[in-house]
């Protein structure tokens, strides 16, 4: 069915000024990998071309690759981890969202005065919480190269979708307590 289906330029054309080339679907597929499977190779060229002016996109391997989806899969040369994937966006086990976090603190901390500056900068409409929109564009602002919407909810502890001001200072104990263990190990 997606063979049949006849692209209008003019439509993707305006998309691809918007949208962002580089997403992936809940399977780790990009769009350039999407359009390879639905045979749509006009497409997959256009995308694959504006995912080489994109910041993000051109460093991906997509991007320069002249192969399909299928020709890669075929060949064994997928670079999708199948796995992060599925994480992507999810909550973590304890291990693995303290250590998300204290990366995220030290990056934050590295950038911000304390966690109340930050959160300050975050909060671009100043309604003193942080929707998961703001976090995940201000974190991506900071080139947090982990999964901002992880960090997001391990963040909001009430679970109720936004990080009260209380919550987001958990990142300022995590990193002074990062901060204490160096200062003491290095005694």
């Amino acid at each position: 069915a997606a063979c049949a289906v006849t692209v209008r330029w003019e439509v993707l054309d305006q998309l691809l000024e918007v949208c962002d080339v580089t997403a992936r679907t809940n399977a780790g597929l990009l769009p350039c990998d999407l359009a390879d499977m639905g045979n749509h190779e006009d497409t997959a060229r256009v995308v694959k071309e504006c995912m080489q002016q994109h910041n993000k996109g051109k460093h991906l391997p997509a991007a320069s690759s002249t192969l399909t989806a299928a020709a890669k899969a075929a060949l064994g040369l997928t670079h999708v981890d199948y796995t992060a994937a599925a994480k992507v966006g999810k909550r973590r086990t304890q291990g693995e969202e303290e250590e998300m976090l204290r990366e995220f603190s030290n990056l934050l901390m590295s950038k911000y005065k304390n966690a109340d500056a930050a959160f300050r900068a975050f909060d671009f409409n100043s309604n003193g919480t942080l929707s998961a929109a703001e976090f995940t564009q201000s974190a991506q602002q900071l080139r947090f190269s982990g999964d901002p919407g992880a960090v997001f909810k391990a963040i909001d502890l009430d679970r109720e979708g936004d990080i009260s001001k209380v919550e987001f200072r958990t990142l300022q104990r995590l990193y002074d307590q990062e901060q204490m263990k160096k200062k003491s190990g290095s005694e």
